[in-house]
This record gives structure tokens, C-alpha cells and sequence, in this order.
């Protein structure tokens, strides 16, 4: 009777490959809109897939993940989002005010 409530062990290989592709996606599309348009809602998706379905583990492995994708992602739009000022005169209220 226990053995229906097992996952088999390919499943967990699926959601893994899905959580970082709905990541790899979504840091495209924050990406591709610019610094305009932050989306870090977007995020939570992968998470909470990895998390519901993988557990702890899998849930710490896409939340590192997101974040580094995040922070590439910011720091590759930095450039274009400084228009007037550059980034070291700005005060620092201003550094994470979009």
C-alpha cells in the first residue's frame, strides 16, 4: 500500500528540469524588458513548484538559483537603467529606487 504513495525517481528529474527552465525563462523575460518593467513576482512560480513537489532541498536549490539569475539579471540592465546620473554620484536613497 505504501508503494502508490512513492514518486518514481524520474519524476523529481522532471520538476527539477521544469523549475529551471521556468526560471531561465522568466530571467529572460526580466531581461528582455529592460529595467522599465521589474517583474520579481515571477520568481515565486519556480519556487513554489520546486518546493511543493521537491521539498526543502529542492526548494534551497531553485531559490539559489532564482537569486543568482536575478542578480545577473540586474546587473546586466544596470547600464541601461542610469540615464542622467551615473552610479556613483547618485546618493544612496536613490540606488534601489526604480
Amino acid at each position: 500500500m505504501s508503494a502508490l504513495w512513492q514518486r518514481p525517481a524520474w519524476r523529481s528529474g522532471v520538476i527539477y528540469a521544469c523549475a529551471v527552465a521556468l526560471i531561465a525563462l522568466v530571467g529572460a523575460l526580466d531581461f528582455l524588458t529592460g529595467a522599465a518593467v521589474r517583474m520579481p513576482s515571477l520568481y515565486f512560480f519556480p519556487l513554489i513548484l520546486a518546493g511543493w513537489h521537491l521539498g526543502m532541498k529542492g526548494a534551497w536549490v531553485a531559490a539559489a538559483l532564482t537569486t543568482w539569475v536575478w542578480l545577473s539579471v540586474m546587473r546586466a540592465n544596470e547600464p541601461l537603467s542610469r540615464t542622467h546620473r551615473s552610479w556613483p554620484s547618485m546618493p544612496a536613497s536613490q540606488r534601489w529606487v526604480s
